[in-house]
């Protein structure tokens, strides 16, 4: 796991604007801890989308998050992948 400290330059905003959707759309106040690995290396303007494994946590209850996210001219858009049974969505 990279923790929120060393997230990549490249990824703060995406990582940011993720963490305050989700929180704004599901009505949750959770706080990024990190992200799970593999992190995404380069956004280019040719990228149209790609994913962020958030680590988020609220007290006790820690969850991974995995969110495309795709950046506009303008804007972002997120949308979160269901978890595929191979990774617990809740985290101890």
């Amino acid at each position: 796991m990279i923790t929120r400290e060393k997230i990549p330059p490249h990824l703060e905003s995406a990582t940011k604007h993720a963490l305050a959707w989700f929180n704004t759309d599901h009505g949750t106040d959770f706080e990024l801890t990190g992200l799970a690995e593999p992190v995404f290396e380069q956004i280019t303007p040719e990228t149209s989308s790609f994913m962020l494994s958030l680590i988020l946590c609220d007290g006790d209850i820690c969850a991974r998050k995995d969110i495309e996210v795709t950046q506009g001219t303008q804007s972002w858009s997120f949308v979160v992948q269901e978890n595929d049974g191979e990774i617990p969505p809740l985290l101890d």
